[in-house]
């Protein structure tokens, strides 16, 4: 990810030095509020290029789109780890009741 951040007084086209490929993005942001997205071109048929139609003080965050799917693939395995240490809910005959480390050790001695 990259950051720039820019005064335009009309609209531009950024180069970005990185072998061209259409999953880079550019994304446009005015007061910290996100503007406008951007797919890039290509420019001189191997970098990247990004027409940005706006104009004022700008900060412009350049990604690679498949890193936001390997970051939110990399949460949701966070999450799904601090998932399996919450106690479970047993439900037997009508009861409920949590089911802990003793509870399952005394339910496995029975086997």
């Amino acid at each position: 990810m990259w950051k720039v951040k820019v005064q335009a007084k009309k609209p531009f086209m950024p180069s970005f030095a990185e072998a061209y490929d259409p999953l880079w993005e550019a994304r446009i942001y005015r007061d910290g509020k996100l503007v406008e997205k951007v797919k890039s071109i290509p420019l001189y048929s191997v970098i990247n290029g990004f027409w940005i139609n706006e104009t004022g003080n700008l900060e412009i965050v350049i990604r690679y789109t498949p890193q936001d799917w390997f970051e939110w693939f990399d949460d949701f395995r966070y999450n799904l780890h601090r998932l399996h240490r919450l106690p479970i809910l047993r439900l037997e005959k009508g009861e409920r009741r949590w089911m802990d480390f003793e509870v399952r050790k005394s339910f496995l001695n029975e086997f």
